[in-house]
């Protein structure tokens, strides 16, 4: 009776998470970020695609699960939501369904907001990861299918830079495991599992070919990356993320009551986790100094990158969570639900301010394009075309000539290059772009650039009356 009532409750749970997903995503307006991929995949062959992951820094895995929807199907940019929405709805399953954890705990995560919102609605390459994620999971405990394993932990190493520490960690514990320990018991299981391993080392060098460039630009300096830890507030912000306690913060700001009240309810909720986990591996049957050995470098590897290559932010911090519940899942004994669930509720909290984002997005699309395109056409002067660094659904929005660059835009030669392509061939122009850094730091010697205005969004717009683009020395 109670496995039937428990079955029911997964299978309502899971039409509700599929529901209000696809609603969610129906809804939601894209942002930058989001729409640029399906432009790039629009634009390019698979070659440039290439190429372009050496400026972007991310891996070409997600481009190419759109490239059927976009390439040969020839959808707009909303289609994107045909790869993020299956591939969460498939970790929803995953979760469900074929994980081995408590059901209070699998509802706390499938009801949380990078579940709910941020990995299924902002379509962004961090969807792969939940699916990828439970794979591995799940094939953990089970202690079998290692070539599916090596395959799916390669696959990982494709989805996101900050995930690089826990695919690292993961593959030397599979050596040691599965081929130094075994070989005393079964040599030839062992041989052929060391051979299985070099599927995720081919994964590997695949992922770094493609962001070398990228990793070379910011050796360089030539390419912004991470601005480092200055400060106590620096390392709140990598663990924070953006997730704060908004309630209690605009309860502080408006009462006073207690100084610094977000700061302390966060420093709560992270001390619950670590108490939890403590206990979680404590009681698990799992090897405990390997459990820690993921949390260590999993973790340690996204603070290194967040302090020196690329911050944190509020959509990658999810990384650094999930690399904790990864531990939860595959050391999970039926005697530490306790702890496990102290974890994961600390967690739903440490998400409650971004609740509030997730319905601001569903009530006035979040995105913003619809009011950077009328902010834009209240500040032209003509209609003289518009060269931009960074598409997005502003573009589709608005009755206007737009061209764009596939260089680096902190390639001020590259771009110079661009720029002056565009501008002989059309005249005067705009420069709507994201990095006005270039131009304020006087990059480009433009005598007739006017700056018209600075639009929401990181968008400033500026206007060439005379295109003569060049580079200073």
């Amino acid at each position: 009776m109670k496995a039937n009532k428990e079955k029911i409750v997964l299978y309502s749970s899971f039409a509700l998470y599929c529901i209000w997903t696809i609603l969610s995503a129906i809804r939601h307006e894209p942002n930058v970020d989001e729409y640029h991929v399906w432009r790039m995949v629009h634009d390019l062959n698979f070659a440039e695609l290439w190429q372009a992951m050496n400026i972007e820094g991310h891996f070409v895995l997600w481009h190419l699960l759109q490239w059927p929807f976009v390439k040969w199907l020839g959808m707009d940019y909303h289609c994107i939501y045909c790869v993020s929405v299956p591939l969460m709805m498939l970790a929803a399953w995953l979760l469900l369904f074929k994980l081995n954890y408590n059901i209070i705990g699998k509802l706390l995560i499938l009801f949380s907001f990078p579940f709910c919102y941020h990995f299924p609605v902002v379509a962004r390459c961090y969807a792969l990861i939940p699916p990828i994620l439970l794979g591995l999971a799940i094939l953990y405990q089970q202690k079998r299918y290692p070539i599916l394993y090596c395959v799916l932990l390669g696959l990982l190493a494709n989805t996101h830079a900050y995930i690089e520490g826990l695919v690292a960690i993961l593959w030397c514990l599979f050596v040691y495991n599965e081929v130094i320990l075994k070989y005393k018991i079964d040599p030839k299981n062992a041989k052929r599992n060391a051979w299985t391993s070099l599927i995720t080392i081919v994964f590997v060098v695949i992922a770094f070919a493609q962001v070398v460039g990228s990793l070379i630009a910011i050796n360089e300096g030539w390419r912004p990356s991470g601005e480092g830890i200055q400060s106590a507030e620096d390392w709140f912000s990598i663990f924070n993320g953006g997730y704060q306690f908004k309630s209690f913060y605009t309860i502080h700001r408006r009462f006073h009551i207690i100084p610094n009240l977000d700061v302390l309810a966060t420093i709560l909720a992270w001390v619950c986790v670590v108490i939890g986990t403590y206990n979680h591996i404590k009681l698990s049957k799992q090897t405990q100094w390997q459990m820690y050995a993921i949390l260590f470098f999993g973790i340690a590897w996204q603070i290194y990158f967040a302090c020196n290559i690329y911050g944190m932010n509020w959509q990658r911090i999810g990384m650094l969570y999930f690399v904790i519940l990864f531990v939860l899942w595959i050391s999970y004994e039926p005697q530490n639900r306790k702890w496990t669930n102290m974890a994961l509720i600390a967690f739903w909290l440490l998400n409650t301010s971004s609740q509030y984002v997730m319905l601001k997005d569903l009530h006035s699309n979040n995105g913003g394009d619809a009011k950077v395109a009328k902010q834009y056409e209240a500040l032209m002067i003509n209609d003289a075309p518009c060269y931009t660094d960074y598409l997005t659904g502003v573009h589709d929005l608005m009755n206007h000539k737009f061209a764009y660059t596939r260089f680096d835009i902190y390639d001020s030669i590259a771009t110079e290059k661009a720029i002056n392509e565009f501008t002989d061939s059309t005249g005067n122009c705009y420069l709507l772009i994201m990095a006005p850094i270039l131009v304020e730091e006087n990059k480009w010697n433009i005598d007739t650039l006017v700056a018209l205005d600075h639009i929401e969004y990181g968008y400033h717009l500026y206007y060439i009356e005379k295109p003569n683009a060049k580079v200073l020395e």
